[in-house]
């Protein structure tokens, strides 16, 4: 009887050790295939220089090289093809050229960007900082939608 006792609580904690561990083992399974997921979507979406979570990092005159980056922010002023675009840290400078696409829910110019209206900008920034636009997105405004 005694063996019997000792052999069901070697079963019940060799089950319990093994159920922990395999709880463990699938969490750090899954939170790295989140990562590897979380990664790629921003590879592909903004390029390599921006898979971190913060792609504002990752601008020349903040301690890197020039790179493509995506910057979101609000519009302070449109001058000509320059676009001053407000971050939540700084003021980024944004050239528009021929290859620039502009969206807002349709095709859009740069006559659609108004001063005050969010935009996330997709570019290459040069080592002052200045980001020459390859695609920018009008964000809807907080109340519902973009003018």
């Amino acid at each position: 009887m005694q063996q019997r006792i000792l052999f069901v609580v070697g079963a019940l904690a060799l089950a319990v050790i093994t159920g922990v561990s395999g709880f463990f083992y699938g969490t750090s399974v899954g939170e790295a295939r989140a990562n590897q997921i979380r990664q790629t979507f921003f590879q592909e979406r903004f390029g390599g220089a921006a898979a971190s979570r913060d792609s504002s990092a990752m601008l020349p005159g903040m301690g890197q090289p020039a790179s493509r980056s995506a910057v979101t922010g609000q519009v302070k002023s449109v001058n000509g093809n320059t676009i001053e675009l407000s971050t939540r840290d700084s003021v980024i400078k944004v050239t528009v050229n021929d290859t620039t696409q502009i969206t807002k829910l349709c095709a859009g110019t740069l006559d659609d960007v108004k001063t005050g209206e969010r935009l996330v900008v997709q570019g290459d920034s040069d080592a002052g900082g200045t980001v020459t636009a390859r695609s920018i997105q009008i964000a809807p405004d907080r109340g519902g939608s973009s003018q």
